[in-house]
């Protein structure tokens, strides 16, 4: 199986779990999986894990995936909303505590079944090591990380913290002129701009790809900017095209029709997954907000108050978003501290 392409996979929304998100959480903050059970009916093999101790407000989300040995006509093309990625690997977001493998005729394809299950601060995984004789469920495998998973042990890479410290250091500096300040920030945000390259992937698609033209078209809707809209509509589709769910690629070819905030607004909320602690809408806000502000900004020479004012909300906003960091990053602190 391709661990490295099942780990960069970042779930897409909440799953529900079932019974187990009333458990009662665990005293360390980590929730646990249970070996998935496995069982037989005519051409279709069922899948079944259970989640327990799970933190409050922090469910996990499972996310199931196959990597077949027989090729195509196993990758179980009749159970619907699958995410093709390299290596033959075959992940399904949003499928909850069950999963069927409908195997085709004879049921003779193998392979490894997996599912992840991961919330902010940690993530699990247990596999199934389905042959022509059955299936075998090994040890689920847990460790701390979560929509971070290949960039660092904890969740917040040390360059994000790098370019935001540029960026507050930046933005809490008192400029001469109102202008003067505006080309600070602006000089500031092109640090954040470029820490963008350091976030985890959004399911296989990459982030600052895919999270540059969301926040322009949020600003285009802001300022009313249609054209410019439909630009980055376009972009952000092409961006996604290849690599999101199902759900995410019609909404965003609804967009580049037609841009409209509303459409934009449930796309965000309901399919995107948080990333460092935030909820990918409110990043997209914020980075948004700055842009709008400092371009009113630049736009109002001349007009001291509304420099001053515009100014004053960039930086608020840019300065929101480090101190999120910095809130995320204490919480994943104190459950590494908690764990030993």
């Amino acid at each position: 199986m391709s661990t490295v392409a099942l780990r960069i996979a970042v779930v897409l929304a909440l799953a529900s779990v079932g019974a187990a998100a009333a458990a009662t959480p665990s005293k360390s903050g980590f929730f646990q999986v249970s070996r998935v059970g496995t069982s037989t009916q005519a051409n279709t093999l069922s899948f079944t894990v259970a989640v327990s101790h799970v933190p409050p407000g922090d469910k996990p989300t499972l996310e199931w995936s196959i990597a077949p040995t027989g090729g195509a006509a196993c990758e179980n093309n009749a159970y619907p909303g699958a995410t093709l990625s390299r290596n033959g690997l075959v992940v399904w977001d949003e499928q909850g505590p069950t999963f069927q493998w409908i195997r085709g005729k004879g049921a003779s394809c193998a392979g490894t079944v997996s599912v992840v299950a991961e919330n902010q601060y940690e993530h699990c995984t247990a596999k199934v090591i389905v042959g022509r004789a059955g299936a075998k469920s090994a040890i689920p495998a847990c460790a701390l990380g979560g929509y971070a998973i290949g960039f660092s042990t904890l969740p917040v890479p040390a360059g994000v913290f790098k370019a935001y410290g540029t960026v507050s250091a930046e933005l809490v500096r008192p400029a001469r002129t109102a202008a003067a300040a505006a080309t600070e920030i602006r000089d500031a945000l092109r640090a954040q701009n470029a820490a963008l390259a350091l976030f985890p992937p959004v399911w296989f698609c990459n982030f600052e790809k895919t999270f540059t033209p969301i926040a322009a078209l949020r600003a285009d809707l802001t300022t009313g900017a249609r054209a410019a809209a439909s630009s980055d509509a376009r972009a952000a589709q092409q961006a996604l095209s290849k690599c999101a769910p199902t759900s995410v690629r019609s909404a965003f070819a609804r967009l580049a029709a037609s841009p409209s905030p509303t459409v934009l607004d449930a796309t965000l909320a309901h399919e995107f997954p948080p990333v460092f602690g935030f909820r990918f809408s409110d990043l997209v806000d914020r980075v948004a907000a700055e842009e709008v502000a400092l371009a009113a900004a630049e736009g109002a020479t001349g007009n001291a108050a509304a420099v001053t004012h515009q100014i004053t909300a960039a930086r608020t906003s840019a300065l929101a978003i480090s101190s999120g960091l910095d809130g995320y990053q204490k919480k994943v602190e104190r459950v590494e501290n908690a764990n030993g």
